[in-house]
């Protein structure tokens, strides 16, 4: 699944002022539940660089994704900028 993004460098910005350290992007499995209202059933986790747009990721099974990108802090809070609306691997 190649994922890509576009985030303003006024967003890491802020996500950094609020204790974002690593700029990661996170795959979540999000099949058949509301994220609004329950845990997705795993997370992916990429490091990437500030400068990076794009990453090839591989998902561990058919099922709906959606992505996000962020940071992450040092106490371990995710301060997330974006996410995608789900999508359906394989595509319907």
């Amino acid at each position: 699944m190649l994922t890509y993004w576009d985030v303003l460098e006024h967003h890491k910005e802020i996500a950094k002022q609020h204790g974002g350290e690593s700029f990661i992007l996170r795959i979540c499995d999000v099949t058949g539940i509301e994220l609004e209202r329950q845990a997705p059933h795993s997370i992916q986790q990429f490091n990437c660089e500030e400068t990076d747009r794009d990453r090839h990721v591989t998902v561990p099974d058919i099922g709906e994704y959606v992505a996000e990108i962020g940071y992450l802090a040092n106490n371990g809070r995710w301060l997330r900028i974006a996410r995608s609306a789900p999508v359906h691997i394989p595509p319907r």
